[in-house]
């Protein structure tokens, strides 16, 4: 709120900022209007039967009141002491001015003379709800938005919200407004025949209008509603006076309801000011005060114009895993600091909020969310943690859930969150990144560079980001907008201890808890825990104090000895924890039966990460205790503070509590010991990381990782090793190739120390290592090292055993990765037979090969019996492991490609889509499987012309591949590899050409230059300079790569014939008509062998051929001519067939067919023809795209010659406006 800025709080009324020059106000002034409606002390009135008390004497509050208040016409105030909305809100808001009232009295008028007017009920109940601040007598607040009146357009304008404190709206169906009159006279003691029954019973029609005229002024935007609802019934007979349906407004937007624990007629009157009801009411007020900027009032007039014009609202979202926590106490300053930054006069996107550990910080963040949850309804609020790179994608992960989007266990979600939040469709936002500590977790590079804030948190206009962490360091790489939290100020933190012991907090107790809040350094997780312990045990404060010094005298050296280790330059935080933990540590040991379980728990949950232990995983500790036990055990925990649960039934630990228990096993002699117990938990009941497991495994992964990194020097090798190889199959799964062959790594060297290197499961190992490196592309180790091993296999085992076989078909595949197929396939066919032998056809190692080998004859050009092997390997896995196995869908990844390659498109596409489905759903957005399946689907799109629709699944993979694979690998650079295809095919030739340049660049230096891929990349290039008219360049680049496929491929493989076939039409165009045609029919004839003659490169040869002889026609007669007919009809019936009549290709098709037979004098169908291929192409490319300014020009051409030839037009023609 702006310095001038005062507001007028009415508790029946409106919240309304007001500016005013250098002037004070006091609650009472005049608003320098000609009336004001003043009724609180000293303006508060109320009708009674004596006419000698006036509006300044009265020291009764008129909403809510003890009845015995009402029987003395002299008494002037109550018997117990009670505080109003107007004795304590002065002091929360003191730039306010302050008034309230409510239906006991009748409405006061004072005009500047000081002439009084009495209201009768009805017009005080209209007036209550529509003519506040009113100039005139009958003119309302609705009608104040087009009165001429300027003081009613201010009221209008300057109203924000509007607050009710179990106001009744309307009456019952069964009752109506009589009943609600007969509960208000009854708990007033008035005779309900009086005028307020009256009123209520006889003018509820009045009351119904009032309503209507008010939801107007609601539906247009102008304020804000809030309603609090009492929460407890007068009594046993009356029940609650204002029932809840009452004290709503029909269904309209910006409302607000809340419940004050209370009855009617105490819902507003509090012991103190940290009284939990009064506390929410100043909560409310001053989130109001943060929304009064015109930003503000645009978000407010935008809702309520998508109710009005009864649109959907976006639907909001709200994952915060905790619960709101009822013993909140005080941090206001610290809350509105946060809220004031946010909605200041510049739009704030980061906020970040630091403070020591144990402060307060999460609490902070938790009691925001559900704050504007509240006050906000319009804002979806998400909440990740961010302590480690494991969480914070588990936290986006937890995001897709609640946004109902499918993804797997393994998917860190980033891109799609990311997308998520920058589309402004989805409305506004506020994610929660807590616990940042490690800038690292949040870093696009990495930690390696200059910090680059992850994308997935973007800046936008619609959404906001608030971080918490230890560090400011941290703080100030995330944000320039800071918020510091400190100690809490005695008064919130004696309120805290209040709340925390309940019914134990004694008054006479001050001078301790005043020495307590000292020792405890006033901060919020020393003293919950203190307080914890004091309930448990029925001590007394200074019972506690007594043991707490005593604690701290015994353990001062190794407690600083534990700071220093934290590196915090403040040591009474960590100091002050350290000691209450162990005090509870040491009576959780002895207490009672779950006690000593409940110890051990904690124990080994410190050895653990310290966020989000599975219940599951804690049932298999102790499983002998018992369920019961074991329930007890954490119910102590929670009690005692020491951890949390979440709203998933997992638990957690604060970072101070976690370090403090395993400095005290560590005095205690026993943190080795229950480092081990950790260890033994996750090594026998982590999955084995397959596919089925990977839910389960989802949960461990990062407590596994903790518990590896604690016990590097652990004796129990086996069990080590055991929980590495399990992770590290899970990770390879996930796609997360580097841990995994950390692990991998280190298993092998623990298996050796163990068994031996020649040992079975050494070799298998190693099989899995050498397989992750080459998942990295890391082609030349991985093979040396598989080599290694088969070498080793055949000796122990024989050639052709099973264990050899696997190992031959790593070396197999890896060797195929770096572009020798022959030899590739020659051992998988040699592999393929051997396991028939030794196992049989449908055995899962023999599907392994088969679907090998069948990618292998893929590259190879044997297209027929790559598709045969591929299905009969797909039914295979379909069969036996289902659907959904990576296996299975490895294969039918494969099948896609045959099926591609050999133009059958639409069954490609039918099964890519149903792959990409898949994948999405069990592995996520950005494992590097769904990458690929991304691309495909791309590629099969963009080869049907459907361009657009090709581009953003493209991009997504492209994204996807770079993030988790690099930049230069092998899958990346294939992606890579479309685009230029891609901006050919568009017309974009220069950009395409830039990026086959860049892209033959790096497969040099990554695949070499003899690799099928840059030879391919370099036949693309040659295709592109063509279209620019550079036909040396294009004739050089064609030649190097036939050259080289020539020499790897071999000269009839059906992949090195294309770029012949094109490298005689580029003949052809540079005037070397007879060596083009020679070119171009030989390479025709082989790919008809190879491929089948309706292949889409047979056309293409077919076109490539048909404009040769164009070209080297010399008569309509000349029988090239009619060479050249026959081709073209020939190409463009069968592109029709198999691409669809709207393909490009097929358009460009016809439009040749044209061409041909305007020059054998076929003039009409000519233009009729090339008519239709412009419309076409002008639909499917675009009228920009350079193939459609040479069609139009060659239609004009055309049009011209039939003119001047005199020639009739044969058939209809389809006019094109270019």
């Amino acid at each position: 709120m702006v310095d001038e800025a005062v507001t007028n709080v009415a508790a029946e009324g409106s919240l309304r900022p007001r500016r005013f020059a250098n002037t004070s106000f006091r609650a009472g002034t005049s608003l320098g209007l000609e009336r004001t409606i003043s009724i609180a002390t000293p303006a508060y009135a109320i009708e009674t039967s004596s006419e000698s008390i006036s509006p300044a004497e009265s020291n009764v509050d008129p909403l809510s009141t003890e009845p015995e208040a009402f029987l003395s016409r002299t008494r002037t105030s109550v018997a117990k002491k009670v505080f109003w909305l107007r004795d304590l809100l002065p002091d929360d808001l003191p730039d306010a001015r302050i008034f309230t009232f409510g239906y006991n009295a009748d409405l006061v008028s004072l005009s500047s003379t000081g002439a009084k007017t009495k209201l009768t009920f009805t017009q005080y109940a209209h007036e209550l709800l529509i003519t506040l601040d009113r100039e005139l007598d009958d003119e309302a607040l609705w009608e104040s938005k087009s009165n001429i009146n300027p003081k009613l357009q201010k009221l209008s304008n300057l109203t924000k919200v509007v607050m009710f404190f179990g106001s009744p709206h309307r009456g019952s169906s069964a009752a109506g407004w009589g009943e609600i009159g007969t509960k208000i006279a009854s708990m007033i003691k008035l005779d309900s025949a009086q005028h307020l029954v009256s009123s209520l019973k006889l003018d509820s029609e009045i009351l119904d209008n009032i309503q209507s005229d008010f939801m107007k002024l609601l539906i247009a935007g102008t304020f804000y509603v809030h309603t609090f609802q009492e929460g407890q019934p007068i009594n046993n007979a009356l029940g609650k006076v204002v029932e809840d349906f009452s004290s709503k407004l029909d269904d309209g937007p910006m409302q607000i309801h809340e419940v004050i624990d209370g009855h009617h007629r105490n819902m507003i009157r509090y012991s103190t000011a940290q009284d939990p009801g009064y506390r929410k009411v100043v909560s409310a007020l001053k989130q109001y005060m943060n929304m009064l900027g015109p930003k503000n009032d645009i978000d407010r007039i935008s809702i309520a114009s998508n109710f009005s014009a009864r649109k959907m609202p976006a639907r909001t979202y709200f994952t915060v895993p905790y619960e709101r926590n009822d013993d909140f106490v005080g941090r206001e300053e610290c809350i509105q600091a946060i809220d004031k930054k946010f909605s200041g006069p510049k739009h704030t996107p980061f906020v970040a909020l630091h403070g020591l550990g144990g402060i307060g910080k999460t609490q902070v963040a938790i009691e925001l969310a559900h704050r504007w949850k509240q006050f906000f309804p319009q804002f979806s609020i998400f909440w990740v943690h961010a302590t480690s790179i494991d969480r914070f994608e588990e936290g986006l992960q937890d995001i897709l859930d609640k946004l109902e989007i499918p993804h797997s266990a393994e998917t860190n979600a980033r891109h799609v969150v990311e997308q998520w939040l920058r589309n402004k469709n989805n409305g506004h936002w506020l994610l929660i990144v807590d616990n940042i500590d490690k800038e690292d977790v949040l870093d696009e590079n990495g930690g390696k560079g200059k910090f680059r804030l992850l994308s997935c948190i973007p800046k936008t206009e619609h959404g906001h980001v608030l971080f918490t962490s230890r560090y400011k360091r941290v703080a100030m790489k995330l944000t320039d907008d800071l918020v510091r939290i400190d100690q809490m100020p005695e008064a919130e933190a004696t309120e805290m201890l209040k709340t925390c012991l309940r019914e134990q907090y004694d008054e006479e107790q001050k001078e301790d808890v005043y020495k307590l809040l000292e020792e405890l350094s006033y901060i919020p997780l020393a003293i919950a825990q203190a307080a914890a312990y004091i309930r448990e045990n029925e001590n007394t404060i200074a019972d506690y104090l007594e043991l707490y010094q005593e604690s701290e005298e015994n353990r001062v050296e190794l407690l600083e000895q534990s700071i220093s280790e934290l590196g915090i330059a403040d040591l009474e935080t960590p100091k002050t924890v350290l000691t209450t933990c162990w005090m509870s540590f040491n009576r959780l040991k002895g207490d009672g039966a779950s006690g000593p379980l409940a110890n051990e728990l904690l124990s080994v949950m410190s050895f653990l990460d310290r966020q989000d232990i599975p219940l599951f995983l804690l049932r298999k500790f102790r499983p002998k205790a018992g369920s019961l036990t074991l329930n007890n055990a954490l119910g102590m925990l929670k009690a005692y503070s020491l951890i949390t649960e979440n709203t998933k039934k997992n638990f957690s630990m604060h970072r101070l509590v976690q370090l403090s228990m395993r400095k005290w096993l560590e005095q205690n002699d026993q943190e080795k010991k229950f480092a081990e117990e950790a260890l033994t938990l996750l090594s026998e009941n982590f999955p084995d990381g397959s596919f089925k497991t990977w839910d389960e495994c989802k949960a461990l992964i990062v407590h596994a990782d903790t518990v590896l990194d604690l016990t590097t020097d652990t004796p129990n090798h086996s069990g080590r090793a055991k929980l590495l190889q399990n992770a590290a199959h899970f990770q390879n799964g996930r796609g997360q190739y580097a841990a995994a062959e950390i692990k991998y790594a280190e298993v092998i060297k623990l298996h050796t120390e163990l068994a031996g290197a020649d040992n079975t499961g050494v070799l298998r190992v190693m099989d899995e290592l050498a397989w992750v490196m080459r998942n990295q592309a890391k082609y030349e180790t991985a093979l040396d090292l598989a080599k290694q091993t088969l070498v080793k296999k055949e000796k122990l085992f024989g050639k052709k055993s099973a264990e050899s076989l696997t190992t031959a078909d790593i070396v197999a595949t890896i060797t195929a990765d770096r572009g020798n197929h022959q030899d590739a396939a020659k051992i998988l066919q040699e592999n393929l037979e051997a396991r028939k032998g030794l196992l049989y056809p449908n055995h899962l190692d023999t599907l392994r090969s088969a679907a090998y080998l069948s990618l292998a004859l893929w590259h190879l050009g044997k297209f027929v019996e790559a598709e045969d092997l591929a299905r009969r390997t797909l039914a295979s896995r379909q069969r036996i492991l289902g659907e959904e196995h990576p296996d299975t869908l490895e294969i039918a990844g494969t099948l896609g490609f045959i099926l591609e390659i050999q133009s059958k498109y639409r069954e490609a596409e039918e099964l890519k889509r149903s792959m990409l489905a898949i994948r999405k759903r069990i592995y996520g957005e950005d494992h590097p499987d769904t990458a690929d399946s991304y691309h495909d689907m791309g590629w099969i799109l963009h080869q049907q012309g459907h361009y657009d629709d090709a581009e953003p699944f493209y991009e997504r993979a492209l994204k996807a591949k770079v993030k988790l694979l690099g930049e230069t690998h092998p899958k990346t650079l294939t992606t890579l590899c479309n685009y230029p295809v891609f901006h050919c095919d568009k017309g974009d030739y220069d950009e395409a050409e830039g990026k086959y340049k860049k892209l033959i660049s790096v497969f040099k230096h990554v695949q070499g230059e003899m690799h099928p891929q840059t030879l391919d990349a370099t036949g693309g290039l040659a295709v592109v300079l063509r279209h620019q008219g550079k036909l040396d360049e294009a004739a050089q680049a064609a030649r190097t790569s036939i050259d080289g496929r020539n020499v790897v491929l071999g000269p009839d493989h059906p992949w090195t014939l294309p770029p012949v076939s094109h490298w005689g039409y580029i003949l052809t165009l540079q005037g070397n008509h007879a060596q083009g045609e020679a070119v171009i029919r030989k390479a025709l004839a082989g790919l008809e062998t190879a491929m089948g003659p309706e292949h889409t490169n047979v056309l293409t040869s077919l076109v490539f051929l048909s404009k040769n002889l164009l070209r080297q026609s010399t008569s309509p007669d000349d029988s090239r001519l009619e060479e050249a007919e026959a081709l073209a009809r020939r190409a463009l019936k069968s592109r029709e067939k198999l691409l669809g009549e709207h393909h490009p290709y097929t358009y460009k098709a016809m439009h040749h067919l044209g061409r041909v037979l305007m020059r054998r004098g076929g003039y009409g169908e000519a233009v009729t023809l090339s008519t239709r291929a412009l419309g076409g192409l002008v639909r499917t490319l675009g009228a920009e795209h350079p193939d459609v300014s040479v069609c139009d020009e060659e239609l004009r051409n055309m049009e011209d010659m039939m003119r001047e030839s005199g020639g009739s037009r044969e058939g209809s023609a389809e006019v094109i406006d270019i």
